[in-house]
């Protein structure tokens, strides 16, 4: 016998209560699977919002501030084409088109120079408000950041400090001895180069486990 035709019999054969039933779990499973469906959908798009699609429109996507820096330097380059686009576009040949309109490009950088700003704003409040543990102290992660830049100032400071040898001063030869032997200035800064591996890591890892505050 068909199975089409089985099935309509046996559904035929059905009273009012047993149909009820089946169309009731029928139900609960299409709810069942549509709420597994939302949630494999915020979890691929990384939307804040229930609603699929969202009820923002997208605009509050979840982003981690790894992904927010990434997407800043994106932008920067963005940027910088631009402004060279309207540099060089800006004079044009008389009895000739112009080839990139003045207010379109400028229209442009003003919505790219805002979408940055916004960006911006969005890191110096997650940096100032993230909280990391260096050494026992509790510092938040801006701090993080300037103790990595005095260390790669420093760095390259102590790297230029060379014996300078001697030198001519009135007709005769001088020496100038450095107050530090090399091999101890390698152990100075190796351990300074240490210590700015050790924070590049953590600033890292911190980077890409924070979500980007709004």
């Amino acid at each position: 016998m068909h199975p089409y035709k089985n099935a309509s019999v046996e559904i035929g054969d059905m009273n009012q209560h047993d149909l009820g039933s089946m169309i009731s779990r029928e139900a609960k499973n299409r709810a069942r699977h549509f709420d597994v469906m939302q949630k494999v959908e915020k979890r691929a798009t990384g939307y804040c919002c229930h609603d699929i699609p969202p009820r923002c429109g997208g605009r509050c996507i979840i982003m981690k501030l790894g992904e927010a820096l990434q997407q800043l330097k994106t932008l920067q380059s963005k940027l910088a084409r631009l402004q060279d686009l309207r540099f060089d576009t800006f004079n044009y040949l008389e009895n000739k088109d112009i080839e990139i309109p003045f207010d379109e490009v400028t229209s442009q950088i003003r919505d790219l120079v805002e979408e940055i700003r916004i960006l911006k704003v969005k890191i110096n409040k997650t940096n100032a408000l993230t909280q990391v543990t260096v050494m026992g102290e509790q510092i938040t992660l801006q701090e993080l950041i300037l103790r990595i830049g005095d260390l790669r100032s420093e760095l390259s400071s102590l790297m230029v400090l060379k014996p300078k040898g001697p030198v001519w001063l009135g007709g005769q030869a001088v020496e100038y001895i450095p107050q530090r032997r090399q091999d101890e200035m390698a152990d100075i800064i190796s351990v300074l180069e240490q210590q700015k591996a050790d924070l590049d890591k953590l600033l890292q890892s911190t980077n890409w486990g924070t979500d980007l505050m709004d």
